[in-house]
């Protein structure tokens, strides 16, 4: 190996370390530890329908963890939400239905996000796209009516 790719790949190290220590603090300091100590899963429910890819934000601004890498899945035992493994230390969660106490569409130009708030008194917002949240319509009566809505 020359030294131009040796300097490429310890720039790409060192960018993803720092990625990583950055979000790591976020998640340290922000509302993503809350939901990591209530609702912590080691793998995804076996009944879970997910979508890969999806863009979901957790916490309030302006400390929040948004990625467009996000697994969300739905089955009985609650709302699935895994970050993609390229940020190391951020465990997958399952959000209990009955603790998602209230969800609002915010328009934001052309697109419409959803904000789900958590826990009573509110333990972190979830916000998430119109295609992610449908996959769990059928499970919680609130997102049927905030998606009919918004429509």
């Amino acid at each position: 190996m020359d030294n131009s790719t040796i300097s490429f790949i310890f720039q790409l190290v060192l960018i993803l370390f720092v990625t990583n220590l950055i979000l790591f603090l976020i998640c340290y300091f922000g509302s993503m530890r809350k939901l990591v100590q209530l609702y912590r899963v080691k793998k995804n429910p076996d009944d879970a329908k997910l979508k890969y890819f999806q863009d979901v934000s957790i916490g309030q601004f302006p400390i929040n963890v948004r990625t467009t890498l996000s697994t969300v899945g739905a089955s009985n035992s609650g709302l699935y939400i895994s970050i993609a493994p390229v940020f190391l230390g951020i465990p997958s969660i399952v959000v209990p239905w009955h603790s998602i106490v209230s969800i609002k569409c915010v328009r934001h130009g052309s697109n419409s996000l959803y904000k789900l708030f958590i826990g009573k008194p509110t333990v972190s917002v979830i916000r998430m796209t119109r295609k992610a949240l449908e996959i769990a319509e059928p499970f919680h009566s609130g997102i049927s009516e905030a998606l009919k809505s918004s429509s």
